[in-house]
């Protein structure tokens, strides 16, 4: 025991000395990464373009999340596995691209099969086939470089924002595994949203009239953030430069739906009824705010009321009635209140009869708009329910009575039933 007193200096200098070089080059390999956290994908001829927006931890600090630099990089090559090759180390660093949680494509990856053009993605053992697929009216390049003008946490973390886009209804969390496999699906559709970020006057300037069926929370996922100018920003967020990629960036409210059938791009759900018929029917989507205009013939007549959906539900089942195939659909609102009456007079309570007429009213606003969803997709080709992979499923006899899948869907028809359960007034 004394002999381990006496030499207890020694054998703290010795763990010193062994453990001083591993921390030190454990900080050496943090400060030689960059940590690739989305990645856009665009078209130019025969060539892949890839820009890459990487997080570059700052020396000497074990967390990035509040000091690391976001940057871009591109390079081309005619294989989308090439260009992301030529990325690897374009900034004297390795690139880490096990942390990229989504990918955008641009509006030239639409003239092609893209499951086509994915395949690097499902072979590719470091880029997770769980990444956020999402595409962009134009260049993906362009629309990912704005991410440096939101929220820093919003920027890297569009997947995050995605999860909870859908749950208020205002966009699809659509994986890149989800994306293939729906394209390869016996319905061969996949509905994939739109990345558009806006400066506050262009979003302003360009907003539809009415209350529009978005969420009350879906707008705040890219609120909050300052911009920087040039290829780089701190995390600071802090810019002196000017024009549109400078301006603080958010997220468009209620941006389209794009519809693939087999890989190609088909069409898309673009208005307000469109899109919200759709979220209505979506499995993951919850909450969602609704303008009914009222049809009472007293003193709610003609009025606009603002219905909050709190939690909704959705189911589909396929029948056939004289031969032809019918998806129901079953809209279940679980808990909504009404958050506004325009009225010349306050309306403080309804009367019993007002109520029930309200209830109607919602009701018959939602079957309107799955509705419109439905006829829109349908001139499209696109089999959105998956009415064609039901019939499959659950009545192969059926199935085997049609042609094609074409053929189905021509024949296919919808029917709607809308419950409400609660409305709060």
């Amino acid at each position: 025991m004394r002999k381990i007193k006496k030499h207890i200096g020694l054998i703290l200098i010795l763990v010193i000395v062994i453990a001083f070089p591993t921390s030190l080059s454990n900080q050496i390999k943090i400060n030689m990464r960059v940590i690739v956290t989305g990645i856009a994908v665009d078209k130019e001829d025969k060539n892949f373009v890839v820009t890459a927006q990487i997080m570059k931890p700052s020396p000497g600090v074990k967390s990035s999340s509040e000091s690391a630099t976001i940057d871009y990089i591109t390079d081309k090559s005619e294989t989308l596995a090439g260009a992301i090759s030529k990325l690897s180390f374009k900034a004297g660093k390795t690139s880490a691209f096990s942390h990229t949680n989504f990918v955008i494509l641009g509006k030239d990856m639409l003239n092609e099969d893209v499951t086509e053009s994915l395949d690097y993605f499902i072979r590719d053992k470091i880029i997770k086939n769980s990444a956020l697929v999402l595409f962009a009216e134009e260049k993906a390049s362009d629309e990912i470089k704005k991410t440096k003008n939101t929220d820093h946490s919003v920027g890297i973390g569009l997947q995050k924002v995605f999860l909870f886009k859908e749950h208020e209804s205002d966009g699809v969390m659509r994986t890149m595994m989800e994306f293939l496999n729906e394209n390869q699906g016996i319905s061969k559709t996949s509905v994939v949203s739109v990345l558009s970020l806006k400066s506050n006057e262009e979003s302003s300037s360009g907003s539809s009239e009415g209350s529009g069926s978005s969420s009350s929370g879906s707008s705040s996922g890219g609120s909050g953030g300052e911009g920087g100018s040039g290829e780089s920003s701190g995390s600071s967020g802090s810019s002196s430069g000017s024009g549109g990629e400078s301006q603080n960036q958010y997220f468009e409210q209620q941006s389209p739906l794009m519809l693939f059938v087999g890989g190609r791009y088909a069409g898309k759900l673009e208005t307000e009824n469109e899109i919200s018929g759709f979220m209505f029917t979506n499995k993951e989507s919850k909450a969602i705010d609704v303008m009914v205009v009222a049809t009472e013939k007293e003193r709610l007549a003609g009025s606009k009321v603002e219905i909050n959906i709190k939690n909704m539900g959705c189911s589909k089942k396929l029948t056939f009635e004289d031969g032809a195939p019918v998806i129901n659909i079953k809209v279940k609102i679980y808990n909504a209140e009404i958050n506004e009456i325009l009225n010349p007079e306050i309306i403080a309570l309804l009367t019993e009869n007002e109520y029930k007429q309200m209830k109607i009213d919602l009701e018959n606003e939602i079957k309107k708009r799955v509705s419109a969803c439905f006829e829109k997709s349908k001139a499209q080709g696109a089999d959105i329910f998956e009415a064609y992979e039901k019939a499959y499923r659950f009545n192969n006899k059926k199935f085997n009575e049609f042609a094609s899948r074409e053929d189905f869907l021509k024949q296919l028809k919808l029917n709607v039933d809308v419950e409400v359960r609660k409305l709060d007034y």
